[in-house]
């Protein structure tokens, strides 16, 4: 993966994030977008060869039945697909509160190279939005990256936290405390998640 593909590629992220928050794109950034796309299609090809990690191997990294105090395990699952080339690796696992309407869920993502370029554009900004009811912050755990954001009106959360340069964390909650989102991430194995490594994809046949 050579340096105009992170480049272009890191501007596609950023292009989009000024998109979604309504700010105007610059025509020569919506240049480099164009040029992201033809980059990232030939990065995809040199991906597929890498394979990505194995699901059973994210699966078991999920949380327990009973990891967490007062909610129960109510679903986990695995899906893999690829998208633009990519092979994706998905596993989730949700949780209900045992009393009350609380529930979370944690997923985790192999979205294999990609995952070093979400985690380069997270690095690179330091984000500290505060309002009445929440926020919307950079952390860290366990020395990984992080994410957080909190609307304290409706108790929502999500937490996204890149543990090594393959997988992303997504912790989502409703009707949760900070606090208690944050004992939820106590109960993940980052540092596992980051040890992972990806399976060599099987060659084509002949």
């Amino acid at each position: 993966m050579n340096v105009h593909f992170l480049r272009f590629t890191l501007a596609l992220m950023l292009i989009g994030a000024g998109l979604a928050r309504g700010q105007e794109v610059p025509a020569d950034a919506a240049a480099a977008m164009a040029q992201a796309m033809a980059a990232l299609g030939q990065a995809a090809e040199k991906n597929a060869a890498a394979g990505a990690v194995d699901a059973k191997e994210l699966r078991a990294l999920l949380p327990e039945k009973d990891a967490v105090a007062g909610f129960k395990r109510v679903k986990a699952g695995t899906e893999s697909n690829t998208a633009m080339g990519f092979k994706v690796v998905v596993t989730t696992a949700e949780f209900e509160a045992i009393d009350g309407d609380a529930d979370f869920s944690v997923k985790y993502t192999d979205i294999g190279g990609l995952g070093a370029l979400a985690k380069m554009a997270v690095t690179m900004q330091e984000v500290d939005e505060e309002t009445e009811n929440g926020f919307r912050r950079t952390a860290t755990y366990d020395g990984f990256k992080a994410l957080e954001e909190f609307d304290g009106e409706d108790k929502s959360s999500k937490v996204q936290i890149y543990p090594g340069d393959r997988v992303t964390v997504e912790i989502e909650a409703n009707g949760m405390s900070f606090d208690a989102v944050k004992k939820v991430v106590g109960q993940l194995a980052l540092k596992k998640l980051a040890a992972l490594k990806p399976v060599a994809a099987p060659a084509p046949a002949k």
